[in-house]
């Protein structure tokens, strides 16, 4: 896949500061904008920041030789620094007096001016956002940093990817602050055929057949999903991965009565390599909560590399 073996396409994107995007996810975002995508079909982005992948994104429509000129890559962000160390962030990497709340798309639209009209922002909650645009080749995903924002995602916009076609990139599939991602794309593994193991911090699917709603629905599940069943939905996924001779060899570790504990942070906020403790490399300990300090915790590691904890 060209992507892997070249990603000079995806240098420029760091011209307004340190972008939250690897050359290889942004050269594979360029790529399948402009070789995969009919040019016919929206392409939607939840969680835009910067624009780094935007700019890519919407060069690779732009110059896919199908594009109709009408087509939009649909961005959608709330465009304000108040999440995480968002702030702390912009100041240090692209304006140094940038404040926390102000709004930051002006450093979006500037980093996507050469190809803005092949784009379409969206800016506003994205505990709000829906979509109603028809049919997409390909969804985006960079917010679902919340079990909720998750929900957001497989109910109100995975519906709308392209059976057979449609493609879906999640950003954090390799963050191990968001466990609800592995335990909802583990759910609905039978849907989707791998392209991509790992772009960076990036999974690449292509939906393969329907989903009903009411296993979108379930496909959501976290805060209340048994602690057997979240790991019968991460085998699940592992069996998907080894779908591109893999040998991926996830080993769970859990305590008696432990659950996943959610990560804080919001949609938006720059992602740090570790934000779960741990007491030797990728194996984290317990986290004790509530009274007596109950464990209530569980994570796993991946030595394959294919799931990285570090």
């Amino acid at each position: 896949m060209t992507w892997r073996e070249d990603q000079r396409v995806a240098w420029p994107m760091k011209k307004l500061g340190h972008a939250q995007l690897g050359a290889r996810e942004g050269a594979m975002l360029y790529y399948l904008a402009r070789d995969w995508a009919s040019g016919a079909r929206p392409l939607v982005e939840l969680g835009s920041f910067l624009g780094g992948s935007a700019s890519l994104t919407g060069a690779g429509l732009k110059d896919n030789p199908l594009w109709n000129g009408q087509t939009k890559l649909h961005c959608f962000d709330i465009f304000e620094a108040k999440y995480g160390n968002m702030a702390e962030f912009i100041r240090t990497r692209v304006d140094p007096d940038f404040e926390a709340g102000q709004n930051f798309q002006y450093l979006f639209d500037a980093q996507t001016a050469e190809v803005s009209e092949a784009i379409e922002v969206h800016r506003g909650d994205l505990m709000q956002a829906s979509w109603s645009g028809g049919e997409i080749d390909m969804l985006f995903v960079d917010i679902a940093k919340t079990p909720d924002l998750n929900r957001i995602t497989l109910q109100r916009f995975l519906p709308a990817l392209r059976v057979e076609t449609g493609l879906l990139v999640n950003q954090d599939f390799h963050n191990p602050d968001n466990p609800w991602i592995h335990t909802s794309l583990g759910f609905l593994s039978s849907h989707f055929e791998l392209i991509e193991p790992r772009a960076d911090d990036s999974i690449l699917l292509r939906l393969v057949r329907p989903i009903p709603p009411e296993a979108l629905r379930e496909a959501g599940r976290f805060e209340d999903l048994p602690d057997e069943e979240a790991m019968n939905r991460v085998n699940r996924l592992m069996s998907l991965l080894r779908q591109n001779d893999a040998e991926p060899a996830m080993s769970s570790w859990s305590a008696p009565g432990c659950r996943f504990a959610p990560a804080t942070a919001r949609r938006g906020a720059p992602r740090s390599r570790r934000r779960w403790p741990a007491t030797a490399r990728g194996i984290p300990r317990p986290i004790s909560s509530g009274s007596g300090g109950q464990t209530r915790c569980r994570r796993w590691r991946d030595p394959s590399g294919l799931i990285s904890l570090t």
